[in-house]
């Protein structure tokens, strides 16, 4: 069911628009979450450690740092620690609006 602001799915801890989708994901050490492309990205540690791969860099980042990923470009998020949890925002690419 569409809201009037363009919510199509929501599920657990997600959401999905017309123009984002959003959420938490708890995962346990070695889990890996990855893309060949995508819109803009913004990954928040909330719990645990992360190294994540993107636009050709590597990044290990912990509780409470953030980044923002450019649209069109791999990504790679890998859990190192024994638990963590994300928060994402994405922008949907434009051949999924």
């Amino acid at each position: 069911m569409e809201n009037r602001i363009g919510c199509t799915h929501v599920q657990g801890d997600s959401t999905q628009g017309n123009l984002l989708s959003m959420g938490f994901d708890n995962l346990v050490k070695g889990d890996v979450r990855e893309a060949e492309t995508g819109g803009e990205q913004i990954v928040a540690i909330v719990e645990g450690m992360f190294d994540i791969n993107a636009a050709g860099e590597s990044y290990r980042l912990q509780t409470g740092e953030v980044i923002l990923i450019p649209p069109g470009e791999p990504r790679q998020i890998i859990c190192v620690s024994d638990t963590g949890k994300l928060y994402h925002v994405s922008t949907l690419p434009q051949r999924d609006r």
